[in-house]
């Protein structure tokens, strides 16, 4: 195998490099970066925006008798 194409693994925080990826994911388990990343990366998909109630009241009524 030539050294261009040797596998190596990086840790998707702090893009630190591994011969492993056992060794990458132990270190992502402790990664500050990583784990920072990852939190925000789950915050934002369990986001959910929901459209605030609208009161009967504020809809204006047009109906004339």
């Amino acid at each position: 195998m030539n050294l261009e194409e040797e596998e190596y693994w990086v840790c998707e925080g702090c893009s630190k490099e591994f011969e492993k990826k056992s060794e990458a994911v132990e270190h992502e388990k402790n990664c500050q970066q990583y784990l920072e990343a990852k939190n925000l990366i789950e915050r934002k998909e369990n986001t959910v925006f929901e459209e605030p109630e609208r009161s009967v009241a504020a809809i204006p009524n047009f109906e004339e008798d």
